[in-house]
């Protein structure tokens, strides 16, 4: 009975020990919550660094991974505005893409050649517009297209020095602008369509000053302009929509002074008018061919031309 007992209480005692043992086995091997550091390395097992979580001199997070050869081929960082970045570079270290969010809230996305330049970036500002650029080997910016915040789609073509040389517009309405630039930025070319279907031709001289243009309206009516140094149409040809042509001239205070007509009932004449519009002669020959001349001063305001249209 003895022995029994003595049997009994050795059984328990081992019971007891291995369950404190297995407990403290199951405490050391439960993961912990949480690890704070203020920097972390991963190292090969020759002891190179080949990773990195840090914090800079004040106090943003970097995470860095190493080539072989000590060289940082991808970054992930916070700056010290807010804005974040990550990057891959090539084998010896120079930066070939990257992607970010500046402190402003505009994202960006850029590539660069394997001299470390900037080539391609995209851009989108925290209020919708959007922009993508492509430069040259000096960093100057080539072609740009882009989306306005108000919805403009706008493409442009660039020569040396960040001057446009070519630009197309388009709205939602469906206004079409097309401007062709010389070297110095001055406008030489102007094509465009408005949203109300017309269609616009401008001739621009050394100075950007418009000198001629023509335009075609959607009613069937074209005209053709000629303009003075100060940009004011002088002479102007067109056809209305029914087919009848014209030729019109205006001084330089925008008083039209002749007009040459042709109309559809057969009517054709020349009518001078002077430089203030009080007076005119009219010289025509009617529908039935048969002429006509009339002297006479003008009750009403001649149409002007102040505008320069």
């Amino acid at each position: 009975m003895r022995r029994s007992t003595v049997s009994v209480a050795v059984i328990a005692t081992a019971v007891l020990i291995a369950f404190r043992l297995g407990s403290a086995q199951a405490r050391q091997e439960k993961p912990a919550q949480e690890l704070s550091v203020q920097g972390l390395n991963l190292v090969d097992g020759q002891g190179r660094v080949m990773g990195s979580l840090r914090l800079t001199e004040k106090g943003d997070p970097v995470l860095e991974f190493m080539n072989r050869d000590g060289k940082k081929v991808a970054v992930m960082a916070v700056d010290p505005g807010g804005g974040a970045r990550f990057s891959l570079n090539g084998p010896r270290g120079d930066r070939r893409f990257s992607v970010g969010v500046s402190e402003d809230g505009e994202s960006s996305l850029r590539i660069h050649d394997g001299k470390g330049q900037e080539v391609y970036r995209i851009l989108a500002t925290a209020r919708g517009a959007v922009r993508q650029e492509l430069l040259d080997r000096d960093g100057a910016v080539r072609i740009r297209s882009s989306v306005t915040e108000d919805g403009w789609a706008e493409h442009a073509l660039y020569h040396e020095k960040g001057v446009a040389g070519y630009e197309t517009r388009v709205s939602r309405a469906g206004e079409v602008l097309q401007t062709f630039r010389d070297r110095t930025g001055k406008p030489r070319l102007g094509i465009g369509m408005s949203a109300k279907n017309e269609a616009r031709l401008d001739l621009f001289d050394a100075g950007g000053k418009r000198r001629g243009g023509m335009r075609a309206e959607p009613g069937g009516r074209s005209e053709l302009t000629l303009a003075d140094d100060s940009g004011r149409s002088r002479a102007a040809l067109s056809v209305d929509g029914d087919g009848a042509p014209s030729i019109r001239m205006w001084n330089r205070d925008g008083i039209e002074t002749v007009v040459l007509s042709s109309l559809e009932t057969g009517f054709s004449g020349l009518r001078l008018t002077d430089s203030q519009g009080a007076a005119s002669v009219r010289l025509g020959v009617d529908e039935h061919g048969q002429p006509a001349l009339n002297l006479a001063p003008v009750l009403e305001s001649t149409p002007q031309n102040k505008e320069g249209k």
